[in-house]
């Protein structure tokens, strides 16, 4: 008996199987210890997240650690005490090589001396215009944190941090539309930031950051009817490529929902999934993360009286929600 296969069939299951493979863009959400005293000894750092593997590496200030991986959700790093010596504040990401993956949203990690009070200085920054959402990120590649703005313009406001709690002078860049909410990522996976803004009704661009602090506008779509929109940027359909959440009421009616407009990897969103309803009333910022354990990305989103729970499918989509009231007294 003999079985013949085309080239097509062939090359179809190549296909499959290389997309199968490709490494998810790591997400991480909780640091211990917290923090560190200045001066103090070498330790172990976990990370939990989602997307890590057997290759994935924690990078201290952008330099790797000895890195060992314990579970889909966790990872653990050697910190040596050289990486403690004096305060400072350091930022912590994951990188997962490819096929796919890239490297982590960034936590930050305090080294100061235990303090029974907190006290914090005020720095008055004054805009151009009206700020409606503030995002923070290293979008010139210093190693200290950046201020970006949505400014209810068709432009983003930057403050390039000096590291020391100022800014140097705002730099403005052109989004095409107006801005009203805002996240960063790297979507096109340049190794630069980039930032996904929102008009506030239905419009999304995508602006590619030059590594410089500067934007240049990439994309616009129209890609909902969600008004007020909650962003967030993840990998929900574990193929090594950012895509974007996208949370609000519909069509000033009040009931709330949201998208997961897919990435293609080069900045663009081409395919918007079905949207998802979470019941009548406004919703609020998502939390994202694995939260059975099964390798995918959930989705937990709050409204005026409940608490949403969305199961990832590994593809983008997700069941309808699982409902916990929430008692206010």
């Amino acid at each position: 008996m003999r079985f013949c296969i085309s080239q097509f069939a062939v090359a179809a299951i190549c296909l499959c199987a290389a997309v199968a493979q490709n490494n998810p863009v790591p997400l991480i959400h909780q640091l211990t210890p917290p923090s560190a005293t200045p001066g103090a000894s070498s330790f172990s750092l976990q990370v939990r997240g989602f997307g890590f593997d057997s290759q994935s590496t924690v990078y201290w200030n952008g330099s790797p650690r000895a890195t060992t991986y314990t579970g889909p959700g966790m990872i653990q790093a050697s910190i040596d005490a050289s990486d403690i010596a004096v305060a400072s504040t350091a930022a912590v990401t994951v990188a997962t090589p490819a096929p796919g993956g890239g490297t982590s949203n960034a936590l930050y990690f305090p080294i100061l001396q235990p303090n029974t009070t907190v006290a914090f200085g005020r720095t008055d920054i004054t805009p151009t215009s009206t700020i409606y959402k503030t995002v923070v990120a290293d979008f010139n590649n210093d190693g200290k944190p950046d201020i970006a703005a949505a400014e209810a313009s068709p432009q983003v406001l930057i403050l390039l941090g000096r590291g020391d709690g100022t800014f140097e002078p705002p730099l403005l860049s052109s989004a095409r539309i107006k801005t009203y909410d805002l996240v960063a990522g790297d979507v096109n996976q340049d190794g630069n930031i980039d930032l996904v803004v929102t008009d506030g009704a239905s419009g999304t661009a995508t602006l590619l950051g030059d590594g410089q602090g500067h934007f240049m506008p990439f994309s616009l779509s129209k890609d909902c009817s969600l008004i007020y929109g909650y962003f967030f940027l993840a990998d929900f359909n574990g193929d090594g490529a950012l895509d974007v959440f996208k949370g609000g009421f519909s069509d000033y009616t009040y009931a709330s929902g949201f998208v997961i407009a897919l990435g293609n990897g080069d900045g663009s969103f081409p395919e918007v999934l079905t949207g998802y309803g979470n019941s009548d009333g406004g919703n609020g910022y998502p939390a994202v993360g694995d939260f059975d354990g099964d390798g995918v990305l959930d989705i937990v989103l709050p409204d005026e009286t409940q608490i949403g729970y969305f199961h990832g499918n590994g593809d983008g989509s997700f069941e309808d929600p699982v409902y916990f009231k929430v008692d206010i007294p």
